[in-house]
């Protein structure tokens, strides 16, 4: 058809006829063409013979007009065409999106919650309006009368859980929609199920729930509030952990029992203790090989020394019995009473922790003074001993806060006497860190284990200590006693995972802070000998220990079960050694 000739000729009026048009000449010369003015409009003007004049202004570039558009048709039809009013308007900016973080940005505080049904996501309710609000009314009753039991109980481990009322509407609230759209068709016996089971229910079957619905409820305010609360995996605030730490403290009785300094010695008897000492001429046992030495304060005039007996050859290790039956030494497999396997340069020793007049004779003990503020912390405490002229005294100090484990201070001391040994297998201070530390800057304190900055005494230590601490606020460690000995304080707030964790046998028997991380963290520390125990990794391992036990205590499970028994036929470790006296423990 491509090739047939169009009837209608010159007079066809279709734009885009199928047919041939043979009148067009090969030059393609549009000019002969009789276009309509119903299709290009009336830009040029028409000649009498019905053919466009082109217009001389023609050969010119059209002038760049903002609110004109040129069409392109045949090269000698070019249309200037206005464009409408509504493309001649300004335009609009995009509508703003407001991002999710917008949601909390605004200053006014949130509207409380209302006791009134919720909006359900199913197009049908499953019971009138009135219904479903007096469900949560009477949910929220029943309720309110349980957290009326919480809030005005006489034990302060149970007072933690009780709710503001917000959260007692927001848990009726969530609990009435979820009923009306989980169980649509049995609402009404569902929801009364419900109500009776609240008004029957148990205080400790209230706690667990009350536990729940604030670990909910948090988990949204955390978003809305500048002061976030953080949940632990206890399920409570770090507030509420506070104030259940406050129910793990030691009373007076029980850190007398656990060898707690209660009071000062007083002058007389730290004379008495000084003079004892001068009339034995310094002469001591030593701790590891068990021979006496004499220990020379001012160093031995002939030769400088600071003690005699020469070097001391000993077995770090306790003898354990054998797959023969024998008696077996575990750091050389060598039978007991067989020559030492490590060698010392010097004999060391350590005063009896029971011997409180000698300790006050080399530093007297100081009671927590009162803070400036109101102190609303806790803090993990390790202390880090040396052998020294004097016993063994303080050459680490590590506080970590609690809950959040973060390091707050961690220095080393110099301690009052000449150094002996670091004693590194088990304070893991090596030499040349401790003769490489710089000098402590208040300024810029650094808690970097591989920078520890030094003071210059352990009365210094201590007093950036009591910078943190208020005679209220709880520290956290194992066998706490030792380290407040070595620090020289009295302190009343002790929680002591000793204590937590007694060993089946009772006191004097203790378990050691590896096997309770071990039994109930599931965590391997202090297995390297080389490099010693880490101060702050023991710090957080009591904090946790805490953690763990709050969490079962809560939960109400018995975790007896893992520690001990009396009378079993596990052997009392290195830990459980009734005498402390006998073995440089520095970190308990």
């Amino acid at each position: 058809m491509g090739e047939e000739p169009c009837p209608c000729e010159r007079s066809c009026k279709l734009f885009s006829c199928p047919f041939h048009r043979t009148w067009l000449d090969p030059e393609n010369d549009y000019s002969a063409l009789d276009y309509d003015h119903e299709l290009w409009g009336d830009a040029e003007e028409a000649g009498p013979s019905g053919e466009y004049q082109k217009d001389e202004k023609q050969s010119k570039p059209p002038s760049a007009h903002p609110n004109t558009e040129t069409k392109r048709g045949p090269p000698s039809l070019a249309i200037h065409t206005t464009l409408p009013a509504s493309a001649q308007r300004p335009i609009s900016p995009p509508r703003r999106i407001r991002c999710y973080s917008d949601l909390f940005s605004d200053s006014k505080p949130a509207a409380p919650p209302v006791l009134e049904p919720a909006l359900l996501r199913t197009t049908k309710s499953p019971a009138a309006h009135m219904t479903r609000r007096t469900v949560v009314l009477n949910l929220h009753a029943a309720m309110t009368e349980m957290n009326k039991k919480v809030a005005s109980s006489t034990d302060s481990m149970t007072k933690i859980y009780a709710l503001d009322d917000q959260e007692l509407v927001r848990r009726a609230v969530a609990e009435e929609k979820e009923f009306a759209e989980m169980h649509a068709a049995t609402y009404k016996n569902f929801s009364t199920s419900r109500l009776l089971a609240y008004r029957k229910m148990s205080l400790p079957d209230w706690i667990q729930l009350a536990q729940k619905i604030r670990a909910g409820s948090t988990s949204k305010a955390i978003l809305k509030s500048n002061d976030p609360v953080t949940i632990s995996p206890t399920g409570l605030s770090v507030k509420d952990e506070l104030e259940y730490l406050k129910t793990l403290v030691l009373s007076e009785e029980r850190r007398k029992a656990h060898g707690f300094v209660m009071s000062q010695p007083s002058p007389s008897e730290v004379q008495d203790a000084e003079d004892t000492l001068r009339c034995a001429a310094y002469w001591e046992k030593c701790e590891r090989c068990g021979s006496r030495f004499q220990v020379f304060p001012d160093r031995r005039p002939e030769d400088g020394a600071l003690t005699s007996g020469g070097k001391c050859r000993f077995h770090p290790e306790k003898s354990y019995r054998g797959p023969d039956n024998k008696q077996r030494l575990k750091c050389c497999s060598m039978p007991p009473g067989s020559d030492g396997c490590f060698v010392c340069h010097s004999h060391v020793f350590k005063v009896p922790s029971a011997d409180i007049k000698r300790l006050a004779y080399v530093m007297p003990f100081v009671p927590t003074p009162a803070p400036d503020k109101d102190l609303k912390e806790a803090f993990c405490l390790d202390c880090e001993m040396g052998y020294t002229t004097n016993g063994m005294e303080l050459i680490r100090l590590t506080v970590v806060s609690w809950p959040t484990y973060l390091p707050v201070l961690d220095i080393l001391v110099t301690p009052l006497g000449p150094v002996l040994d670091l004693n590194t297998r088990f304070s893991g201070v090596t030499q040349k860190q401790f003769i490489n530390a710089k000098p402590y800057d208040p300024k810029n304190p650094t808690t970097d284990p591989a920078q520890l900055q030094k003071v210059d005494s352990p009365a210094k230590a201590r007093e950036l200590l009591f910078n943190l601490i208020g005679p209220s606020t709880p520290l956290i460690g194992h066998a706490l006693e030792n380290d407040m000995n070595v620090l020289r304080m009295i302190h009343p707030t002790i929680v002591d995972t000793v204590a937590l964790f007694p060993h089946a046998r009772g006191l004097p028997y203790r378990r050691g802070l590896k096997d309770l991380a071990n039994v109930f963290l599931k965590v391997d520390i202090q297995n390297d000998a080389a490099k010693g125990h880490n101060s702050y990794e023991d710090a957080k391992v009591a904090g946790q220990l805490v953690h763990w036990h709050i969490k079962h205590k809560i939960c109400k499970k018995d975790y007896t079960a893992m520690s001990p028994k009396a009378g079993s036929k596990r052997k009392a470790t290195v830990e459980d050694d009734p005498d402390d006296n006998k073995r440089p423990r520095p970190n308990y």
